[in-house]
């Protein structure tokens, strides 16, 4: 590499310091329209886990209704048993 080559390469970075091939306008319009589809995205995650947990606690609510006429089941069936042990 020559002194004047070198000078050249320098005057060249001085003359264009942001030499890109996207403008920083389009970068920014970019960035703002990833940004907006990630937000969007976040209320549709926030949306479908609100109606899940929802649902889940439905279901909490149907499995804790089994579990009482269950143990009511349990109990006549531990009573039947114990006048069946009597009968014997």
């Amino acid at each position: 590499m020559t002194l004047s080559s070198c000078t050249r390469t320098q005057r060249d970075r001085q003359s264009k310091p942001y030499a890109y091939t996207m403008s920083m306008l389009a970068a920014a319009q970019i960035t703002a329209v990833a940004t907006a589809v990630l937000a969007a995205g976040a209320i549709i995650t926030a949306i479908f886990a609100v109606r899940a947990f929802i649902k889940q606690a439905d279901e909490l609510t149907t499995l804790q209704s089994q579990a009482g006429d269950q143990g009511k089941t349990n109990a006549r069936l531990r009573e039947a048993a114990e006048l069946q042990a009597q009968e014997l």
